[in-house]
């Protein structure tokens, strides 16, 4: 579910990005911004790179264990919605050369998520169906927080916007345990043994 929330973002923003620069290339890309063996992330220059820098559980929402009633009068254990938020560093990478390039492709993104922050089945048809809804809002990190953040990354900063992404997923609604329930046979017999 996670990885269908990050690729929708990514497919929405490279549309609207297309629209807004009038360009036909894809300009946004989901990826590691360094290979694992420490070299930098290949394909990555004139992009802007969506990064998964945190995922946390909203705790403000718990997702307790819920009881379905079912057929013949069963009931079936499940546990959803998963409610989650996904810290995604949206970054733009540009050489020196284009570094006017880079701020107005970050200019765009945060244009666009200003105007369009959440999404719904209902307003965005192409979500997953795993996924009830998306919200993004801008993210502010402190200086000291940038730093760490670069660090941790193993590369040389560059113009970036931190959106948080609360995600709400169905949880694929599976219920985990069946329990049948009582049936009018079984009420008969108990109620002859209360008067016995």
């Amino acid at each position: 579910m996670i990885d269908q929330a990050v690729y929708f973002i990514s497919g929405f923003l490279n549309n609207e990005l297309r629209l807004a620069l009038g360009i036909d290339e894809s300009r946004v890309m989901v990826s590691n911004l360094v290979d694992p063996d420490g070299s930098p992330a290949s394909k990555i220059k004139n992009k802007i790179v969506i990064t998964v820098i945190n995922i946390e559980h909203e705790t403000a929402r718990l997702s307790p264990e819920v009881q379905q009633s079912g057929q013949d009068n069963a009931f079936g254990r499940g546990i959803f919605p998963v409610h989650l938020n996904l810290h995604l560093l949206v970054s733009a990478h540009c050489n020196s050369e284009n570094y006017m390039e880079a701020l107005k492709m970050l200019s765009t993104v945060i244009g666009v998520f200003q105007s369009q922050a959440h999404f719904t089945p209902r307003n965005y048809p192409d979500l997953p169906e795993s996924l009830n809804q998306l919200s993004c809002e801008l993210y502010n990190l402190s200086l000291e927080q940038q730093s760490h953040v670069w660090s941790a990354l193993g590369v040389k900063q560059v113009p970036f916007v931190v959106y948080k992404l609360r995600m709400i997923s169905n949880g694929g609604g599976a219920k985990t345990r069946q329990i049948s329930g009582v049936t009018d046979q079984q009420t008969s017999v108990i109620e002859q043994s209360k008067k016995s």
